[in-house]
């Protein structure tokens, strides 16, 4: 059976995403740390990772798994790690950071799963330092046993707001069973999905989500176990083993057979035809005994002429002459001289000019549309013609005035044509590249503003893609490239 992606409704039910938008709340708006709180197996983990993928405004979330290992160290180096791979920083504190973020009304929030591992005091260090950066959230899961313990040793309760997660009633298990069928989390299909079967496996699990997923992970249908499928698995190769041995050997080819059973046979007697001499042969034959006779007598030997063989000629080796060959010599054309043309003088192309170089023509020409140019005040016009990126431009705008960062990406040619796409739209952009672990970046920016205000005013026009850009202030930008020098 195929199994298809989980997604936020398939598996959380209609009482897990009212929890889910309670947390989603409770971030937006409240400060307080936030506890999720349930047994163990009772869904803390999968209401975290469904988070993640809720679109919060002005949000960026981050799951870290605890461990005996974690420290307060390790998770603000998280943090800033998390922050530079997402907007391609360099060199910034988690303190600087925060306090970025919370200028523009930005939150990071961070989701801490198994927080029952973390090390004694670490989670009260934690809340104090998100009391003192008003953008950091976090949310601790752990179970009631959990911080029980931890309330004892650390005292929690001042500064937190708790989302209990309760076991399933009989409804909501009876729904849960079913998406699990429906998203193929189990070998069941509808029809198996009985009143009894349901009874039996919400008196088992007791309500709790995860062991309700393992009864059915577990369960075969029609009852049979995996030890009975192993027995009828082995009979069954041992009557096909002892059909195949009945076929082979219940007939050999070469029976023995008993010593009644062998008759014996008299042979046949079988008289051969009278042979037939020739008289030539016979008389002369007769003669050569009375030969033979005559000389054991005494008498003179009579010559017995020799038997004529027919002479052999003597063997003469063949001469075998030698093929001749004839010798193809090779022509070897002379080498003609290659004409070498004369290099060619490529002129340099002339620099382009803009044919009103003021001020306010430039500005007129940037990314910014018509309506927006009164925003913009006291920013440097860029190059007509760029060799690499606009890092010079960039140094000579005023620190105290902002610009939009638009995106990262990782190929220069993409960049190209993303400035094609939006300078056609009537966007003029400019952008920076980033070298960081041997991994090159290039950073994508748009505009100069006077105030933040501004700049998120500014934002707001831009086309859909571009309207959730990060507002930064040229300070910080020049400050990161005068570091990489």
């Amino acid at each position: 059976m195929a199994t298809k992606k989980i997604g936020t409704k398939d598996l959380l039910g209609v009482e897990r995403i009212q929890k889910l938008d309670l947390m989603a709340h409770l971030i937006a708006n409240l400060r307080n740390t936030l506890i999720l709180q349930g047994s163990k197996g009772i869904g803390k983990t999968t209401l975290l990772t469904a988070a993640l993928s809720r679109e919060i405004s002005d949000t960026d979330m981050l799951l870290l798994n605890a461990t005996h290992n974690l420290s307060f160290e390790s998770i603000q180096y998280e943090l800033v790690e998390f922050i530079n791979e997402k907007y391609q920083l360099d060199g910034r504190a988690l303190s600087d950071i925060l306090a970025s973020y919370d200028k523009q009304d930005r939150k990071l929030v961070v989701l801490i799963d198994d927080a029952g591992l973390l090390l004694t005091g670490l989670m009260n260090a934690l809340i104090n330092y998100a009391n003192k950066h008003p953008a950091l959230r976090i949310v601790f899961a752990l179970t009631p046993e959990e911080f029980e313990l931890k309330h004892e040793i650390e005292g929690l309760n001042r500064h937190c707001h708790f989302i209990e997660l309760l076991e399933l009633n009989y409804e909501q298990s009876e729904v849960f069973i079913r998406q699990l069928v429906d998203v193929g989390q189990t070998q069941y299909v509808d029809k198996d999905i009985t009143t009894h079967l349901l009874k039996d496996i919400y008196q088992a699990a007791k309500g709790n989500p995860s062991e309700i997923s393992r009864i059915m992970m577990a369960a075969k249908k029609g009852g049979i176990s995996s030890t009975m499928l192993l027995f009828l698995l082995i009979m069954l190769i041992a009557v096909i083993s002892a059909t195949v041995s009945f076929f082979l050997w219940d007939e050999p080819l070469n029976p023995v057979k008993t010593a009644e059973e062998i008759v014996l046979v008299e042979p046949a007697i079988v008289t051969a035809p009278p042979l037939k001499i020739n008289e030539s042969i016979k008389s002369g034959f007769a003669d050569r005994l009375k030969q033979i006779q005559t000389s054991e007598s005494g008498s003179p030997a009579t010559a017995i002429s020799p038997v004529l063989k027919k002479a052999v000629p003597p063997v003469i080796p063949e001469i075998i002459l030698p093929i001749k060959r004839e010798v193809i010599k090779p022509t070897v054309k002379p080498i003609e001289p290659i004409a070498v043309s004369k290099p060619v003088i490529v002129e340099p192309l002339p620099v382009l000019k803009a044919k009103d170089e003021s001020p306010q023509a430039v500005l007129e020409s940037l990314l910014i549309p018509e309506k927006s140019v009164s925003d913009i005040k006291s920013v440097k016009p860029l190059p007509v013609a760029l060799s690499g990126d606009d890092t010079q431009w960039v140094l000579q705008q005023d620190s105290q005035q902002y610009t939009l960062q638009l995106m990262a990406l990782s190929e220069k040619g993409m960049v190209k044509r993303t400035q094609e796409k939006y300078k056609a739209l009537g966007y003029r952009t400019f952008y920076l590249q980033k070298k960081k672990a041997n991994k090159v970046s290039y950073l994508l920016f748009y505009g100069g503003f006077s105030d933040m205000d501004k700049a998120r005013a500014a934002m707001q026009k831009l086309p859909e893609p571009l309207r959730k850009s990060w507002p930064r202030p040229f300070a910080d930008i020049q400050k990161e490239l005068k570091q990489s020098r």
